[in-house]
């Protein structure tokens, strides 16, 4: 039983690494981890698993419902939604894990020393191709095709990687990795990742009772953290300038349509403003095709994976990109695909998974939020849960914080301190016998 539970980290990070060479090495990996977690269930903690029921019962709804709409959706090939429904499943194993403190502690320190590393090589890039960025057309480009996962993943998970820093490690090491990880963003981060990283603070500054006596020196580095990114990230100013021209060109549209009674967008000369323009126009057909595709069949969707034949259907009327665009949003994609019920479901999975943080102690608990909310707001902007890299890790790292979930009596004691890390709200034996010597 004992070494069931120690080779699950081991299986956790096989997991990890299975994932990089696609959807089936990801779902052997997760099968490997849920024999292991099976094999460890132990008859006397049955009662502490049965009050995760709310969790495993909103995840068994939502990848029901989701299977249920491939009865009528309308994907030519199945292969695709089925692998992105099973990056879920990885919800499934947590009615059975009993990774110890130690393994689970000891994941959270090897995930900051990797994106330590990441922080490292970013800023490495990030100066690289300031300097020179050829062969790519422009420095973003080059930090976004030589950054692990991505400029966007890479800055969600370096940010987390920071707040998590401050919220767990204690001394000089909580400012020294801290200021390393968020370093990078100066450089390629984008206007998403400083909203992640604002979103994340503002839940740190809430649930964090270690990090109340910073409050007010975090929230100032955090502002000058934010002026200097303005002044010198060619990445969140090149977001920034793409923002306004979108507004100014959408503007500019509505006036033109209302002047000549047609729809579609105007012609441009300079070159970014025709990828601001084509942005602004993929977006609004997504947005309008979302919006026909809702009013169409509200309820129940047009079936998982058909998001490309939708945008085919109603393209006459939305005017947009001939080729299928790509969803902008988590939220408007599960809408369209599994109807209002299934964005219901989706919804209420992310309340039952925010409701167990109160089962976790110590900076798992804030970190577990801190996850959700980061997550959930950048899925107002991006199709992150049908993105495989994206929902991978944010997946992996819930079920990192899932491994911890206690019984809500349990979790009202307070933090159970691993081996070698003591607790210093305990009192010791000694100290307990000169207590009830001086009681009258």
């Amino acid at each position: 039983m004992n070494f069931a539970r120690r080779v699950w980290g081991s299986c956790l990070l096989i997991t990890v690494c299975m994932g990089s060479f696609g959807i089936a090495g990801l779902s052997l990996g997760f099968g490997v981890t849920l024999l292991v977690s099976l094999a460890a269930l132990e008859p006397a903690l049955v009662k502490q698993r049965l009050s995760r029921l709310p969790l495993l019962l909103s995840a068994g709804l939502f990848l029901l419902w989701g299977l249920l709409t491939l009865a009528w959706t309308e994907a030519s090939s199945l292969l695709t939604p089925l692998s992105n429904w099973s990056h879920w499943l990885i919800l499934i194993p947590a009615a059975g894990f009993m990774m110890t403190d130690d393994v689970r502690h000891g994941i959270w320190r090897a995930l900051v020393a990797v994106q330590l590393i990441v922080a490292i090589w970013s800023i490495y890039v990030g100066i690289d191709c300031a300097i020179d960025w050829n062969p790519y057309p422009d420095a973003g480009d080059c930090m976004n095709k030589r950054i692990p996962h991505g400029n966007t993943q890479a800055s969600w998970m370096l940010g987390f990687s920071s707040l998590l820093a401050l919220i767990w490690l204690e001394g000089r090491w909580r400012w020294a990795c801290a200021s390393v990880l968020a370093l990078p963003l100066l450089l390629m981060g984008g206007l998403t990742a400083f909203i992640l990283l604002a979103a994340g603070l503002a839940v740190a500054f809430i649930c964090s009772v270690p990090l109340k006596p910073w409050r007010l020196q975090v929230l100032i580095a955090a502002a000058a953290f934010g002026i200097v990114g303005m002044m010198f990230n060619p990445m969140l100013q090149a977001d920034i300038h793409a923002l306004i021209q979108s507004s100014e060109h959408n503007l500019l549209q509505t006036v033109h349509s209302e002047e000549t009674g047609k729809q579609g967008p105007r012609a441009s000369t300079a070159g970014s403003g025709q990828d601001s323009q084509s942005s602004a126009a993929e977006r609004m057909a997504f947005w309008r095709a979302s919006a026909l595709a809702i009013r169409d069949r509200p309820l129940i969707g047009h079936g998982m994976g058909s998001w490309s034949e939708v945008y085919r259907g109603f393209h006459p009327q939305v005017q947009g990109p001939a080729s299928s665009v790509n969803p902008q949003s988590s939220y408007l994609h599960l809408a369209v695909e599994q109807g209002l019920i299934g964005l219901c479901l989706f919804l209420g999975l992310l309340a039952a998974l925010w409701q167990a943080a109160r089962w976790l102690t110590g900076f798992e608990a804030v970190a577990f939020r801190m996850l959700i909310v980061s997550f959930s707001v950048a899925s107002l902007f991006y199709s992150w849960t049908h993105d495989a890299g994206a929902s991978r890790m944010f997946l992996v790292l819930m079920v990192l914080c899932l491994a911890g979930l206690r019984a809500p009596q349990q979790a009202s004691t307070g933090p159970v301190h691993p081996k070698g890390e003591p607790n210093l709200n305990s009192r010791s034996p000694a100290r307990e016998r000169r207590s009830k010597k001086v009681k009258p």
